[in-house]
């Protein structure tokens, strides 16, 4: 019990799991949801390589939000048609709303509870240990036969109904959006929408007050293994919670995909005030 694996999105990658934020990009295609992707491509950034950050990081790409776009589209008028949900959603008080419960809570759930779980382990792992997964599949249990007692999913398993959680670290201020000389209504709608993107908001401190008995155990861990995650720093307050509890000395060892990986957690151990001779990388190959 003196182990404690921290599981990301990668771990699931590594077993060839359809998992990517770009697999629930080819999800919401598949099923129907093609005209919500055209309009929530219109208010979320570009990457680096061209393509929509949305789909390479779901989350972050939650938080950069084209704010503005989103206040002048609350101003707009809202045409109805029977068959075109484009034009319900453009311009709608509810665009956010329905983007929200189409894809980001809906859409996303039903997604998460498709993902089949890979047959064939691609790593060997101690099931005694204890295990912290930002996963919402049951790769841990179902393949690695991981007693429930010692996982706790922190942002949901699918598998069982639970809630998933998936969300921003940028809440806003909806006044700030305010037009002046226009209907109230219209600042209406802007306060609304500005109120749904900010119910995205992933309540990080609340989470973890949520599983506190789960963290007050992990006093006696002495080595801290994570394995594909991303060390974003939307999810650095867990890292910084279980750095208070865990011994000072205890050995952290991360995998890293590429570069970018080592970047990210190079700059999380820095934050955490890890000395060097206590961390460790390991290479592992993932399918994206």
């Amino acid at each position: 019990m003196r182990t404690l694996y921290i599981i990301g999105n990668g771990f699931d990658l590594m077993h060839q799991m359809k998992s990517s934020y770009k697999d629930f990009h080819q999800w919401l295609i598949d099923n129907s949801r093609i005209d919500y992707i055209a309009e929530l491509q219109k208010i979320f950034p570009m990457s680096t390589d061209g393509d929509y950050l949305l789909w390479s990081d779901f989350e972050e790409a939650l938080g950069e939000c084209d704010i503005e776009t989103v206040a002048q589209w609350s101003l707009e008028d809202l045409y109805i048609t029977e068959n075109s949900i484009s034009n319900y959603v453009f311009g709608s008080p509810k665009l956010i709303d329905t983007l929200i419960s189409e894809i980001v809570l809906n859409g996303f759930a039903e997604w998460a509870q498709s993902i089949e779980i890979s047959r064939h382990k691609a790593i060997s792992l101690n099931p005694s240990s204890i295990f912290l997964t930002f996963n919402y599949t049951d790769t841990l249990e179902g393949l690695y036969a991981v007693p429930e007692n010692r996982i706790l999913h922190i942002h949901g398993r699918a598998s069982i109904g639970e809630p998933v959680i998936v969300g921003h670290q940028h809440l806003i201020e909806p006044s700030d959006y305010l037009e002046k000389d226009v209907d109230f209504r219209d600042n209406d709608n802007i306060i609304n929408n500005m109120c749904d993107y900010n119910s995205l908001y992933k309540p990080v401190e609340k989470i973890i007050e949520q599983h506190s008995p789960f963290f007050e155990i992990l006093d006696r861990i002495k080595n801290i293994i994570v394995l594909g995650h991303s060390c974003s720093y939307i999810d650095e307050p867990y890292f910084l919670q279980i750095r208070k509890i865990v011994d000072k000395d205890a050995i952290w060892t991360f995998s890293y995909h590429n570069e970018e990986d080592i970047q990210r957690i190079i700059l999380l151990c820095h934050h955490l005030n890890i000395n060097a001779d206590k961390i460790y990388l390991n290479h592992i190959s993932i399918v994206r």
